[in-house]
């Protein structure tokens, strides 16, 4: 899946109706073999803040956990790595 980051209405027009024909061709999802022919926009937001919250199985608890951190985002593992007070693990025993 390609991922696409335009800032005005009139670059994604653009993308669609001048890309070469492959890149819109139908997606087919092996398991299931469904076939997608859509194309899906969505408004780009600035973020302001990143968080973390994730519901995981754990051995040592031997259940889901709950993992949040408030410094979170996609580099969860260098928070965790610099930070490790910042991560909070919840388990149910």
């Amino acid at each position: 899946m390609d991922v696409f980051l335009y800032s005005s209405h009139v670059a994604i027009f653009a993308l669609v109706y001048d890309s070469p024909r492959h890149l819109f061709l139908p997606v087919v999802i092996p398991v299931n073999m469904l076939t997608a022919w859509q194309v899906m926009v969505a408004e780009a937001l600035d973020i302001e803040r990143e968080t973390y919250l994730a519901f995981l199985m754990d051995r040592t608890c031997s259940g889901p956990v709950v993992v949040g951190s408030p410094m979170g985002g996609m580099d969860i593992e260098e928070v965790a790595k610099k930070h490790p007070d910042a991560i909070h693990k919840v388990c149910q025993q």
